[in-house]
């Protein structure tokens, strides 16, 4: 079976972990995988696999806003054209692209080149926004989203409520939506470096405590809302050390915030990084402050560290963490809320190590990777029609 997987990048974001994640295991599983980046390479390359039965395309096309219309026009005629150039020359059995954009621009190029009448078009949905929108731009993505979902075969959603959302806000049957959650590598994290050591080789204290929180710096992760909690923290552990690990368009904003609020000599930004382990085991606690979310590879990885967790129910985290059980779950949009629920497990740290055995025993359970990619290798066998 060959596969073509389209990401816009290989950023530190989970839709590009689970792309990065598919083409290994499709690899390994007798899939020949074709991976083609739309924009360009990002920290997790690394991780790609090497030698027989992988191919890799990079069209490095820039997305401009389409208000500077001439040049967002030139972009997309380029854009398509490259794609269309990719399906003809590795004339894949089935196309699955991570990004709804992508997605878009598959779909038309599968239709232009014939491609589409034979191949099926899968698109992995890794999120779809809590709130609902009513303006012009809404009504635009909503309808886009529409027409893609028509080309596509089958829709993979990460987790029920991203199913039930895209299918009632879209309006496709809920049948077309194949829920597909994914899974963690449990041996990436089974023998992590000491804290001491992990906290020596990024130049962080010894003697603090270390809140850590690990994703796309973008405004769906509020990270302005983070700092906002990181002060009601320090009021009570002044010692206490938040750090950032990511990149993204919402940095800038971020910073500001954390001088504005008075809390800079308390943060630490480490930037895009792929050495997830090791940035996993200087924490003491992992924290997630999403104002939406599908299901946050972030959390599982956190949890295959045995780390406790704090996050808000946005999407599929509260289908992750039972509040007391697993995690400590707090609404979404309310930094008072999540910084008591940092404060409880600083204060109790015999009960934070209960939830990180919790959180682990989860994990290991119910969100196995294996699992994962044989479902996944044989759900694309059967859009197919390659059994092979």
């Amino acid at each position: 079976m060959k596969v073509l997987q389209v990401v816009h990048d290989l950023r530190l974001g989970g839709a590009e972990r689970i792309a990065v994640t598919l083409c290994r295991g499709l690899v390994e599983r007798g899939a020949q995988v074709t991976l083609l980046m739309v924009k360009g390479s990002g920290p997790q390359m690394e991780d790609l696999p090497q030698g027989d039965g992988f191919t890799m395309e990079i069209l490095g096309v820039k997305r401009r806003p389409s208000w500077m219309l001439p040049l967002f026009l030139w972009d997309f005629a380029r854009l398509l054209c490259g794609v269309m150039g990719t399906l003809r020359r590795h004339r894949p059995d089935v196309v699955q692209t991570h990004i709804p954009e992508d997605g878009l621009v598959l779909g038309l190029a599968m239709a232009l080149t014939g491609i589409g009448v034979h191949v099926p078009l899968v698109h992995s949905m890794h999120f779809y926004p809590d709130r609902a929108g009513r303006g012009l731009r809404t009504r635009l993505r909503t309808r886009a989203y529409r027409w893609m979902a028509r080309r596509a075969g089958k829709i993979f959603a990460v987790s029920e409520p991203v199913a039930a959302k895209f299918s009632e806000r879209v309006g496709v049957p809920r049948s077309q939506v194949e829920v597909l959650s994914t899974g963690v590598d449990l041996s990436r994290f089974e023998n992590p470096p000491s804290r001491e050591m992990a906290r020596e080789a990024l130049s962080l204290p010894a003697d603090r405590s270390v809140v850590l929180a690990l994703g796309r710096v973008v405004r769906a992760k509020n990270y302005l809302g983070l700092v906002k909690s990181s002060r009601i923290v320090l009021e009570k552990f002044p010692d206490t050390l938040f750090v950032l690990v990511g990149d993204g368009d919402q940095m800038a904003a971020v910073k500001k915030e954390i001088v504005a609020t008075g809390v800079e000599a308390s943060w630490i930004l480490l930037g895009a990084r792929s050495d997830v382990p090791r940035v996993l085991a200087v924490a003491d606690l992992f924290v997630q402050s999403s104002d939406w979310e599908g299901l946050p590879v972030a959390i599982l990885e956190a949890m295959a560290c045995r780390l406790p967790v704090v996050a808000t129910a946005a999407g599929g985290t509260a289908g992750i963490i039972k509040d007391g059980e697993t995690g400590r779950l707090v609404g979404v949009g309310d930094p008072p809320a999540l910084a008591g629920a940092i404060l409880d497990l600083l204060a109790d740290p015999k009960g934070a190590i209960k939830l990180g055995e919790a959180g682990f025993e989860l994990v290991r359970s119910q969100y196995n990777q294996i699992a994962f990619l044989d479902r996944e290798m044989t759900l694309l066998q059967t859009y197919s029609g390659n059994q092979g």
